[in-house]
């Protein structure tokens, strides 16, 4: 029986969950485009590249792999279209198993990071190659050429050799080749990296249209995280050649499992900084102090009791911690600190930094500071955070930019804050869906030792 240990990923219907990868080929995997289970690919004998990916996308979808460089991402397309060999588990596209189907039968578009682009060929034999290699009549080819040279503004480079192509021209030549079959499934490596922003939002515009007219199934590749949430409905998250986490764009985004995520896909990248949980007053109070020498921060759960057990693991089972902070937590100068103090609503504290270089951020500014102090729950400042210098970056709305040497105050809401283990990087605080275990006297996740 199939058992696709993919707990984050709420895009498998629970109907497929059960039905089994041997056996009968009619109706398996009904209305899924594409299912992975337990994929890994290595190269030369050497260590796996792609380890147990497990994927389910449904026909008609739109879904972004983003990760590192090196992840495995450009791989995994590779591995789709046929042009890697599996060494472990199973590939099934539109019901099939994709091991019995040659790479040129799978009914997929690929668009690759460099183009490839035939350069013996003019712009509209390139179009017609994928039509006279599905055996469409030369009258339909024709007409299919014409119409989306048209929409793709190519009319007048048909006659042209790519070589006389710009960068953009030849993109466009390359989208055009990827979608004039009209695939079942779409693959996309980078498709709109190196181009201009107008070019950029307009091939973006023509391949969301396309997709929605033709029903296809769309998996894209990109090392930008926003173009991806601005085009996919799920999200993949790549790390060493394994799935850290996926799921739909907005629970990816705003849960992220690990660090790692969080600096993906946070742009400006998330701020994090060092602390460690110390006793506080209470025996159930953890607290955090910043830094070596800095101020403690009593800890509590979203407007919930204290203690341990809102952590899900002893504080004392993990030596070191990361507090994940959003460039986009409220923040105001210090003049309105007065305001400040009387909103009611839930737990906050403040953290001073003093300001490094500011600069504008669409119509915001992006300021760069040196973390100062610390003022908890409108009490006392409390000053000297570490030797060590740890510094944020935050995005602030002001008229003017703060001056260099400023200093300025984040208003932070502990709900809105992470807990992250620095040894693994995993996400300890909001609990994720399965808590992490203590082992050895660090905090392993579950996902990262199944």
């Amino acid at each position: 029986m199939i058992s696709l240990p993919f707990k984050t990923l709420p895009i498998m219907p629970q109907s497929f969950k059960s039905q089994s990868l041997a056996g009968d080929q009619g109706g398996r995997g009904q209305g899924l485009a594409l299912v992975l289970e337990g994929v890994s690919v290595s190269r030369g004998g050497k260590q796996p590249v792609l380890r147990n990916i497990s994927l389910a996308l449904p026909a008609g979808t739109r879904m972004g792999i983003v990760g590192p460089s090196g992840s495995g991402k450009t791989t995994l397309l590779r591995t789709i279209a046929g042009l890697e060999r599996l060494a472990a588990g199973a590939l099934v596209i539109d019901g099939r198993d994709a091991a019995a189907i040659p790479p040129h039968q799978r009914g997929i578009g690929m668009i690759f990071q460099d183009d490839a682009l035939y350069p013996h060929l003019t712009v509209a034999e390139n179009l017609h190659f994928p039509l006279r290699a599905a055996g469409v009549p030369r009258g339909l080819r024709q007409q299919k050429v014409a119409d989306l040279a048209r929409r793709l503004g190519i009319e007048s480079l048909l006659d042209r050799d790519p070589s006389q192509l710009s960068g953009g021209q030849r993109r466009r030549v390359a989208v055009g080749r990827g979608v004039i079959a009209e695939p079942r499934l779409l693959l996309l490596d980078e498709p709109l990296s190196q181009l201009d922003t107008p070019l950029r939002w307009q091939l973006r515009e023509l391949l969301l249209e396309l997709q929605a007219e033709r029903g296809m199934t769309m998996l894209m590749v990109t090392h930008d995280a926003t173009e991806a949430m601005s085009m996919v409905e799920h999200l993949v998250v790549l790390e060493e050649g394994i799935v850290a986490q996926a799921g739909e764009v907005r629970q990816v985004s705003q849960e992220p499992c690990s660090a790692t995520v969080a600096s993906l896909l946070t742009i400006p990248p998330m701020n994090f900084l060092d602390v460690t949980f110390e006793s506080g007053p209470a025996a159930e109070t953890p607290m955090l102090r910043v830094g070596t020498d800095g101020p403690r921060l009593p800890w509590f759960g979203q407007g919930l009791e204290p203690g341990p057990l809102r952590l899900g693991f002893p504080p004392t089972a993990v030596s070191r911690i990361s507090l994940g902070l959003s460039p986009e937590h409220g923040n105001r100068p210090m003049e309105d600190r007065t305001a400040a103090a009387g909103d009611g609503g839930e737990s906050t504290f403040r953290l001073l930094g003093r300001v490094r270089v500011s600069h504008p951020w669409l119509e915001r500014w992006l300021v760069e500071c040196q973390l100062v102090a610390a003022e908890v729950d409108g009490g006392s400042l409390a000053a000297g955070l570490s030797p060590e210098p740890q510094r944020l970056r935050l995005l602030v709305s002001l008229p003017q930019p703060p001056a260099t040497g400023s200093i300025i105050e984040i208003e932070i809401a502990r709900s809105r804050c992470f807990l992250f283990c620095s040894q693994t990087a995993h996400r300890l605080w909001p609990l994720p869906a399965e808590p992490p275990r203590v082992v050895a006297g660090t905090v392993s996740g579950a996902a990262r030792d199944s």
